[in-house]
């Protein structure tokens, strides 16, 4: 038997033109599953060739949803002064009944969707009521994806203040989002300047190794969420009146216990898909501010890809390759 699996190339995943809604959707259903317990989702381990870039190897299983696989995935901040991607890499799926592989799919699409869905889905609980003004430090990739479909999640937003020390970086940036959205852009001169006075914040800085945002820079009631762990003062877990995170284990692991950002960290108001799923109520007045930390999870990549593979199937999408025939010897 000839057994063959569907390669997605990152030009077929875009010709797909899945809507960050059906993304949004597929994550609450995970951050769901994870609240209910049926998941695994180890602790990623990394690899990193110098201090400001990574490997990860991110392996994860929803059994309920017959949903396996693992995501390989580089991210390599210098890579934008060589105007290069960040953020490469690999998504095997596999059948959880045989094993075999089934499918493989370019990385960088799903990851920076997934990743500004899980933060629309949180804010959608955590915001301020009637939020209108946003922050973004950052115009790489996850900047784009976050200023280009927040208003999807919180209509009432009308303004993005953005920062990024490359000039460039914030001319291209703004040009994207006044294409995609009708945001007012305001480019501030300063971090601290695009963070005062914003109702939700969200730093997409590559990795930082101290300190560069103050906490006494956000006004009460904000919402903060890095996409990145790194940059904030690092006592400002314990100053947040919530402060909320999408896996503990591997939050814990990753930050303090091999030797991350974070020396010590206090136990979380909640994991991101409790408050999804209402086991624990999100915002519950207007003076509280909130810290969000989505480290990323694997199962959300698996699920989404798994939903990116039916629909490719469905219209024929991508590449199916034979890989193995189990009638033959494999030695």
């Amino acid at each position: 038997m000839k057994k063959q699996l569907r390669y997605l190339s990152h030009e077929d995943i875009l010709s797909m033109n899945v809507s960050f809604e059906t993304v949004i959707e597929v994550v609450e259903k995970v951050l769901t599953e994870h609240s209910e317990g049926f998941y695994v989702n180890p602790p990623k381990p990394a690899i990193h060739p110098d201090p400001i870039s990574f490997f990860h190897a991110m392996p994860g299983y929803l059994p309920r949803i017959h949903a396996a696989g693992v995501k390989w995935v580089s991210g390599f901040s210098a890579n934008a002064a060589k105007g290069l991607p960040g953020i490469t890499g690999l998504t095997i799926l596999n059948d959880d009944k045989e094993g075999f592989p089934t499918a493989v799919l370019d990385c960088a699409w799903t990851t920076g969707i997934r990743t500004g869905a899980v933060s629309a889905a949180a804010a959608k609980r955590l915001a301020p009521k009637n939020a209108k003004v946003f922050t973004i430090i950052g115009t790489g990739i996850q900047g784009r994806v976050h200023a280009a479909n927040f208003q999807k999640a919180i209509p009432t937003l009308d303004t993005v203040k953005v920062f990024d020390v490359n000039p460039k970086m914030v001319e291209s940036f703004t040009q994207y989002v006044k294409e995609r959205t009708n945001l007012n852009v305001i480019n501030e001169p300063t971090a601290e300047a695009a963070i005062r006075d914003s109702d939700i914040v969200i730093t997409c800085t590559g990795k930082i190794t101290e300190p560069i945002f103050d906490r006494n820079w956000v006004k009460k009631g904000a919402l903060v969420m890095p996409v990145h762990t790194s940059g904030w003062t690092k006592d400002y877990p314990f100053k947040a009146d919530k402060f909320i995170v999408d896996d503990w284990g591997q939050f814990f692991h990753s930050n303090v216990e091999a030797g991350g950002y974070y020396s010590k960290l206090p136990d979380p108001y909640a994991q991101l898909g409790e408050i999804i799923s209402g086991k624990k109520p999100g915002r519950e007045n207007d003076d509280e501010t909130i810290l969000d930390h989505n480290y990323g999870l694997a199962i959300h990549d698996i699920a989404l890809c798994q939903r990116l593979i039916k629909i490719a199937e469905e219209k024929n999408i991508g590449t199916v390759l034979t890989y193995m025939d189990t009638d033959k010897n494999i030695v």
